[in-house]
């Protein structure tokens, strides 16, 4: 009821300010034209055709539907809008009934004119009158008092928009490192320091939050200031950046609260989205461990783009089926496949390249744990180097237009076992670049932590957060590099535009993070002190970590890309069948489920790999170029016992003869593969208990022993019975086929 009695008396308003303004353009016009119409003429038919034609237009502008206090530009030009219309109206109305053109458009100018003045000048006045009733009322002590950092345009904004709203914010002072404008006002609060001075004027003001409000600022100053704030333990709130906020009535719903993102020291990537939308376009896209942190973002961004089709292949049903869900959701008219599938997999890999005609490769699909993987050495070389050997090879067979695989800065200098077998994945992308002879081009994306992921950083200390603490970091000096998922599959799908073959792309990712401020900055934004509210406990390096992880070798030099935040690494070793021998290495120590074996396989195939001795009991560099590398001896052996099995063909059109030893990610400890066709490797088990060797077909749910001893000493007893025993028959009872 109070609001319609004030729109009522807002119309009456207008109406009197309308016939004024007709007054005062007839009493002119009188004086021009010199008693030519008559007093009912000039003040009574002209005053009437005016204010009526304004009126209407402004109903049919809707200015009575917007709130008075709220006004701005906008508003402004809505207003002359509806006045010029109604003008114009009564100008084509004067001038056909008195006939008198030149009349008609002096009159309802000087009128146009004077009501527009007038409307706003009401409104104006209604503004003034309200702010200043809402300054002198006592619940102005209840509202949040507000530091603004930031003076500029964006500050004034936030300012203008806290005053009017009477029920949450005040506005009590504002932050600015220009000097020009330090003791002055701004809309009545006052300019009091810099941003060196946060803190201060914080506890002078009481201040109970802060809002930073320059979204112009550059990363380093961001992230400094954001800093100083935190240092109140406030709650502060930061606004997006400004191409947010331009054309928002309303930028205090642009607020949120600050993001771990925000404290990266790093400008925004920026990406050529047209280059990126003609290489996704209308092709088939496959993207392996689509169901993961990584792999999950890419199909959202590769969707956005239109592609033929989007084919996702994970080995974990449940992310799998979340985006999807998300894709076909978003996107209904993307033909879209998901596919349950492991990448070491090669005859299933196989049956979805011959049933969809796959263009690009996003390649994630890998154990990433750096703790799992030492643990467990043997799972990360048949996951990780046997699916990304398989996809490589598969894509040569198929001609896939390019194949992009994404790495981490761990596989340079790595410490690790993860680390370890994903630099050896380089090599094997690099050798299948090599091979392809520019059919299909093969890439690397290397980047350093993501936020955010899954197994993050992040989430552990949010964990130990929300249960009071104390927050776990492994050294006071550990360093890390971090990127944003959307950053990193930025960069991964603008590699694929520049990829031409054999590059490893890397990202300029700033400077590095120490993970103790990180995990101090996670205790302030939660509201807490550190070290007081909630401690930080260190716990020492963990197997395989290192303090700092870096993103180029040192021999790798770096060549610049149209992007300049994007950088070429040239690759260190040589693409030869060097790479293809140190392959089966790998898999024929893992076959072993051998722990140690797999270590010194890894310390042969990765010049750069340096084993963690406090988890791992192996010799160092040093000893081995004494004493040998043991595995070498030890596979040597493997194969020389598999040249003397001797089998029968599996089937008629199977000739069955003795080659290289192929690794299936669910072989048993017991299995050796030795025999082959043209085509298709067979897994093979050798059982040395009996006389006659049993070669029995693999099932495909076989399940993988973890017992190393029991290996060993299975392969020397095949090693040794068979040099004294030929296999009179195969007796199959199940069966694995391998792509070699």
């Amino acid at each position: 009821m109070k609001k319609q009695f004030k729109d009522y008396i807002l119309f009456l308003a207008d109406v009197i300010i309308l016939v004024v303004s007709s007054v005062i353009a007839s009493t002119v016009m009188n004086l021009i034209i010199k008693n030519q119409y008559s007093p009912a003429e000039l003040y009574g038919y002209t005053m009437l055709i005016a204010v009526l034609s304004e009126l209407a237009m402004f109903f049919v502008f809707k200015i009575y539907n917007v709130i008075i206090k709220y006004n701005d530009v906008s508003f402004n030009l809505r207003v002359a809008a509806s006045v010029g219309a109604g003008a114009f109206l009564s100008f084509l109305i004067m001038g056909i009934s008195f006939k008198n053109w030149i009349f008609a458009a002096s009159f309802n100018f000087m009128q146009g004119v004077t009501a527009f003045a007038g409307v706003l000048l009401i409104r104006l006045i209604y503004q003034v009158v309200a702010s200043n009733k809402e300054k002198r009322e006592p619940r102005v002590s209840k509202r949040i008092p507000v530091m603004v950092v930031g003076g500029g345009w964006t500050g004034n904004r936030v300012v203008s928009e806290l005053l009017r709203d009477s029920k949450k914010f005040l506005p009590v002072c504002i932050i600015d490192d220009n000097q020009e404008i330090i003791g002055k006002t701004m809309q009545g609060v006052k300019v009091v320091g810099n941003t060196m001075q946060i803190e201060y004027y914080a506890k002078k003001y009481r201040v109970k939050k802060i809002i930073f409000a320059i979204p112009t600022a550059t990363s380093e100053a961001r992230k400094r200031i954001i800093n100083e704030c935190m240092k109140t333990n406030l709650e502060v709130n930061v606004l997006p950046n400004l191409a947010n906020l331009l054309g928002n009535a309303d930028i205090l719903s642009t607020l949120r609260k600050i993001h771990i993102e925000d404290l990266l020291e790093r400008d925004p990537i920026r990406f050529d989205q047209e280059s990126v939308n003609n290489f996704v376009k209308g092709k088939t896209c496959m993207i392996t461990g689509g169901g993961g942190s990584i792999g999950s973002e890419l199909c959202r961004q590769i969707a956005s783009y239109e592609p033929k089709e989007i084919i996702i292949c994970d080995v974990y049903e449940n992310n799998a089926f979340n985006i999807s869900n998300e894709i076909r959701r978003k996107y209904p008219n993307i033909p879209l496949f998901t596919e349950i599938v492991s990448v070491t997999d090669m005859p299933a890999m196989e049956e979805i390249f011959k049933n969809h005609k796959v263009d690009l490769i996003f390649h994630a699909a890998a154990h990433k744990h750096v703790p799992l993987m030492e643990h467990n050495p043997e799972e990360s070389v048949k996951n990780n180097v046997v699916g990304t050997k398989v996809v490589a090879e598969l894509a040569l067979k198929y001609k896939s237009e390019k194949f992009i695989m994404v790495s981490t800065d761990k596989a340079v200098n790595p410490t690790n076992v993860m680390g370890a077998t994903k630099r050896f994945c380089e090599k094997i992308v690099n050798y299948y670049n090599y091979q392809s002879n520019g059919t299909t081009s093969y890439a690397v994306v290397r980047f350093g932590n993501v936020l955010g992921s899954n197994g993050s950083v992040i989430h552990t200390f949010n964990e130990q957060i929300a249960e009071g603490g104390p927050i776990t970091v492994t050294h006071k000096d550990i360093i890390r590099y971090f990127m944003t998922i959307p950053e990193a599959v930025s960069l991964i799908l603008q590699a694929g535009v520049y990829a031409k073959g054999g590059e490893v792309f890397v990202l300029d990712m700033g400077s590095p993070v120490k993970i103790v401020n990180l995990a101090e900055n996670l205790i302030r934004l939660a509201g807490y002190k550190p070290y007081r509210d909630i401690d930080i406990v260190f716990t020492g390096l963990r197997p395989g970590e290192k303090l700092f992880e870096e993103l180029l070798m040192n021999e790798e030099g770096l060549k610049k890309t149209s992007n300049d935040k994007i950088y070429i690494g040239n690759q260190s070793f040589v693409c030869d069948e060097n790479v293809s021998s140190l392959y089966h290495l790998l898999v024929n120590s893992a076959l072993t489920n051998d722990g140690v074996s797999v270590i010194y396989a890894l310390m042969e195939a990765v010049e750069t790999f340096t084993p963690d001795l406090r988890f791992h009991k192996v010799m160092t560099r040093e000893e081995i170029k004494v004493k040998g590398n043991p595995v070498l001896a030890n596979i040597k052996q493997l194969e020389t016992a598999k040249d003397k099995v001797e089998v029968e063909p599996l089937n008629n059109e199977t000739e069955v003869k003795t080659g290289t030893v192929v690794f299936d990610d669910n072989s048993s400890e017991k299995e050796v593969m030795v025999a082959e066709n043209n085509e298709d490797v067979l897994v093979e088990e050798i059982k040395p208990e009996k006389p006659k060797q049993k070669i029995a077909r693999k099932s495909a749910k076989t399940s993988t022993s973890k017992s190393s001893k029991k290996a060993v000493k299975a392969t020397e007893s095949a090693k040794d019975k068979a040099s004294k025993t030929n296999v009179a028959k195969a007796k199959s009872t199940k069966k694995t086929i391998v792509k070699k």
